[in-house]
């Protein structure tokens, strides 16, 4: 640590608030707060337990004045989930305190006091639109504008979201005579220049490397539930077990419920808990010394749960950036991290293998996807009702665009897309109207969110507390579940809601479907080098075709393919599966015919829509809208040059028994 004088004389109501019960300032601290003191813009890349939330706020609580006649928070802290809104408005609770500041939270769950505002404010890209579109004159004394765990937003939905959203504060607060300063931060970002650009002006990337953490990597074999168990068992303290799937979650809890080292100190947590069941969780698994928590990536940010001894992986994560999240939770405070890795076939610890290669190497070989322009039509709903007229005109909405969205629309485009959601608006003279259906949104508060519901589903009670535990999606009277780790059976229903009560054996709980992570092109590429075929060689085996050009743009391929009379299919993000050729036909053709590939985009919308995160709106634009979105996140020059510059070779025997041990034949896509 380190603690430079005159940033220190520069700190002089947050120093002691912030920093006097350290030794002195982090990397990130040291290199950033100077920065933010002056006013400019950062975006703060730094790991895990880096000090990050205190670099962001130490500038702007600094500067903050606390005065009761101000219309609202002077600092919005967004973060990308409701559980770090409450864990980051834990943590700095007692420090705006010192300073005299109050601490509020906006979400679905909380709201702050509108006749007593708080100073600072934390919330969620939904909870800022809200407050911006429901009492826009809170926010106008707002200074401040802090953006955490960038790295679940950028190039997503949510991120488009929350761009637009700076931007219409940006404007609000130049119209009251004050300047808004941004900054954002997080752990793992493939491309900080590119996601400064879309957040803040004239930013300043400050980076930092991982400190020096020692590292105890043991991997095992997890083919059988026995062996996941006992691996887990010889562990002592407190372990973290991050699992793929709900599903995986419980069993691994409610197997090892009771048994040693943890006996009743096991518990599990993910999206299907209820948040009361879900923050009973950290709360609990932050009061032990000994305990096991099984989790989704719910629990990959940082909220606090204590100092963990060891990290578990029941197989691997999505991508780097979610390993070194995970492994990141372990050895915060001591420097040493003991790390598990559970793998459940051959083709789990070669992914393992690769994370931890890429990891080593920094890189992240992350893709930042393009605008999804569906977002536009929320966030036109969003200002049309914060205006006092709930009118709305196009040039409006463009003005509050950040300028790499609104480069995108020209205003008759816009002004069609709008038109084209009768059930949201109404077009008058050049002017936009709320229809009933943005009125009965507005009504709901269901209008602020970018994402399409869960549906209704289940929700489960425990029939001795009454207490809500969670929700799936499914259950018949008498059946038994494994939910939050316990096991259970049905004794009573009532509408959509079941009671249960304790059982010896259940079968696992029926959750929603979700769909699993997406493999791009860059993460498929180096994949398929670490494999042993390097760029920009493509591998030709009995029955597969191996491209490396992931999941979208390779099942766009197979499309043109098919209709070059080539019997292929999508066998996964890496390759093609092949049936017999005729003739003397057994190498791809090397160029793929431009109007097929625009045919094939045409033809694939649905499924190349939920491949690059369009969102529900998407299927409400107008035709030739949704044509230009999906080409705009798969330009189809692209595509084929990726496809034109594979070097296609057969590959020798061990890269051979390494591909087919990842490779399995996926089913292909209906409209394909």
């Amino acid at each position: 640590m380190i603690a430079p004088p005159p940033l220190r004389g520069r700190l002089r109501r947050t120093w002691y608030a912030l920093f006097a019960h350290h030794r002195g300032l982090l990397p990130i601290q040291a290199a950033a707060i100077p920065h933010l003191l002056d006013g400019r813009e950062c975006l703060l890349c730094a790991p895990t337990a880096g000090g990050k939330t205190e670099a962001l706020v130490a500038a702007a609580l600094e500067h903050a004045t606390g005065a009761e006649g101000a219309h609202g928070p002077e600092v919005v802290y967004v973060c990308p989930t409701r559980a770090l809104v409450n864990d980051v408005h834990r943590r700095l609770t007692p420090i705006a305190h010192r300073l005299h500041l109050r601490v509020g939270r906006h979400t679905a769950d909380h709201r702050p006091d509108q006749d007593h505002l708080p100073h600072l404010l934390v919330t969620t890209p939904e909870g800022l639109d809200a407050r911006l579109c429901r009492h826009p004159g809170t926010l106008r004394d707002t200074r401040w504008l802090l953006l955490d765990e960038l790295h679940l937003l950028a190039g997503a939905l949510r991120g488009d979201q929350l761009a637009t959203l700076v931007e219409r504060l940006r404007v609000l607060t130049t119209a009251a005579g004050g300047r808004l300063c941004v900054a954002g931060a997080s752990a793992t970002l493939p491309e900080p220049e590119a996601v400064a650009a879309r957040y803040l002006r004239d930013p300043v990337v400050v980076s930092v490397p991982a400190a020096g953490r020692r590292l105890d990597l043991t991997a095992r074999s997890a083919e059988t539930m026995d062996q996941v168990l006992a691996a887990l068992s010889a562990g002592r303290g407190k372990t973290l077990v991050f699992a793929n799937s709900r599903n995986r979650t419980e069993a691994v809890a409610a197997a090892l419920r009771g048994r040693p080292p943890f006996g009743d100190a096991v518990y599990a947590h993910h999206g299907s808990l209820l948040k009361a069941e879900r923050e009973r969780v950290e709360a609990a698994f932050l009061s032990r010394s000994t305990a096991l928590c099984v989790a989704t990536q719910t629990l990959e940010l940082g909220i606090d749960i204590g100092d963990v001894d060891r990290v578990a992986l029941y197989g691997p994560p999505a991508d780097v950036s979610s390993l070194l999240q995970r492994i990141g939770r372990a050895g915060r405070r001591t420097g040493h991290a003991e790390v598990l890795l559970l793998a459940a076939d051959p083709a789990e610890a070669l992914r393992f293998a690769f994370l931890l290669d890429r990891a080593e190497a920094g890189d992240l070989c992350g893709d930042l996807l393009a605008y999804h322009p569906a977002s536009v039509i929320q966030q036109a709903a969003s200002l049309l009702m914060q205006n006092r007229t709930h009118t709305l005109t196009v040039p409006a909405l463009l003005e509050r665009l950040p300028p790499w969205q609104a480069a995108y629309w020209s205003p008759e485009r816009l002004s069609a897309t709008l038109a084209e959601r009768v059930d949201l608006f109404r077009r008058h003279e050049g002017v936009f109207l709320p229809a009933d259906g943005l009125e009965q949104a507005y009504a709901r508060g269901s209008m602020h969110s970018q994402l399409g519901g869960d549906g209704p589903g289940v929700v489960v009670f425990d029939a001795l507390t009454q207490r809500p535990i969670g929700r799936v999606e499914a259950v018949d009277k008498g059946e038994s579940l494994t939910l939050g780790g316990h096991t259970a059976k049905v004794v009573g229903r009532r509408g959509n809601d079941v009671w249960v009560e304790g059982a010896t054996s259940a079968n696992l709980a029926r959750f929603k479907p979700r769909p699993g992570p997406v493999m791009g092109p860059t993460d498929a590429r180096r994949y398929l080098s670490f494999l042993g075929v390097p760029a920009p060689d493509a591998a030709l085996m009995p029955g597969l075709w191996v491209h490396g050009l992931g999941e979208a743009h390779g099942r766009v391929v197979a499309a043109v393919l098919k209709a070059l009379r080539y019997p292929v299919s999508p066998a996964g993000p890496l390759a093609f599966a092949v049936e017999e050729l005729p003739g003397d036909v057994h190498r791809p053709p090397p160029d793929l015919p431009v109007d097929l590939l625009l045919s094939a985009l045409d033809r694939l919308q649905a499924s190349l829509a939920r491949l690059t995160g369009q969102g529900p709106d998407f299927r409400h634009l107008p035709a030739e809208e949704r044509a230009r979105a999906v080409r705009l996140a798969l330009p189809p020059e692209l595509v084929r040059a990726r496809w034109r510059s594979l070097r296609w070779i057969a590959p020798p025997p061990d890269v051979r028994t390494r591909l087919l041990a990842v490779i399995s034949p996926a089913a292909s896509d209906d409209e394909t």
